[in-house]
């Protein structure tokens, strides 16, 4: 009897159509390989040692991006199904256009699923926003029709500068107003921008230096830009040392850099956020 073997072919992508932008890709996104050939190393180091080859054209998953020393690294699997092989030079990538990053925003993240993704890539809930200090009203006047009022924003800031307490708290109050609406609208630069602008005017306040942090955070996740992401999250647990949000960020964090021994000490309760590790009862 013979037997006849098929040969693995890998899946092979045309790459974008004429016209498209070149987009870099970002954790937990497919990606076409776009140079002829490219190194895979065992580490997030050119002089480590190389453990394969990809040619142009084939189709990998992303699971994690780093950006450090004006280099960014790109950890890649076969499949998102399959083990990570090591690490190439994003810039060797093209996220294929569609592919869209697996993190879920809002408070229903812990417990709804993604189109985009499983859940377990971001499994973590966002602390809620100030209430007690006027945000919500503050947003309805910032926020309308689904457009920031950046005139009133700029008078509040004025108003900040000659005013009291209470004038430098609205003014807070509306970066963080606009802030929130450029996570929601999938804009983490913007967001950073607003979060940023809020700090000075957050002062001592606890709550809106905590929520100043907390969306600079989450839009630094979702840039896939875990350094920053991190050195926040310290800044951040300083003020608030119970926080077992925060604490779940940072193992979360940590699991995304690949560090999964701090990712599970940092972790409340690891298996909630990465699932149960391999060999485990």
């Amino acid at each position: 009897m013979r037997f006849q073997c098929k040969r693995f072919r890998p899946r092979v992508s045309l790459g974008p159509t004429l016209g498209q932008r070149f987009q870099m890709p970002t954790a937990a996104t497919d990606a076409t390989v776009k140079a002829d050939t490219v190194t895979v190393f065992l580490e997030m180091d050119a002089s480590s040692d190389r453990v394969s080859t990809l040619k142009k054209g084939i189709t990998v998953y992303v699971d994690l991006r780093i950006d450090q020393g004006g280099k960014s690294w790109c950890g890649v699997r076969p499949s998102a199904q399959a083990n990570r092989i090591g690490f190439v030079d994003c810039r060797s990538l093209e996220r294929i256009a569609g592919s869209t990053p697996a993190v879920i925003s809002g408070r229903s993240a812990a417990n709804s699923e993604s189109t985009h993704g499983s859940a377990a890539d971001m499994p973590l809930e966002r602390p809620a926003t100030p209430t007690a200090n006027g945000y919500a009203a503050m947003k309805n006047e910032v926020v309308k029709e689904g457009v920031i009022d950046a005139g009133l924003i700029s008078t509040l800031e004025a108003q900040a500068s000659h005013g009291g307490p209470t004038a430098i708290t609205r003014a807070a109050l509306a970066h963080l107003a606009a802030g929130e609406f450029e996570l929601t609208q999938h804009e983490p630069d913007k967001a950073l921008e607003q979060f940023e602008a809020m700090e000075p005017f957050a002062g001592r306040q606890r709550d809106l230096v905590l929520a100043s942090l907390d969306g600079r955070i989450y839009a630094q996740l979702m840039k896939s830009e875990y350094s920053s992401a991190l050195e926040l999250i310290e800044k951040a647990r300083k003020l608030s040392p119970q926080s077992s949000n925060l604490a779940a960020w940072s193992g979360y964090t940590h699991y995304r850099m690949n560090q999964l021994d701090a990712a599970i000490e940092a972790t409340p309760h690891p298996h909630l956020v990465f699932g149960r590790r391999e060999g485990a009862g």
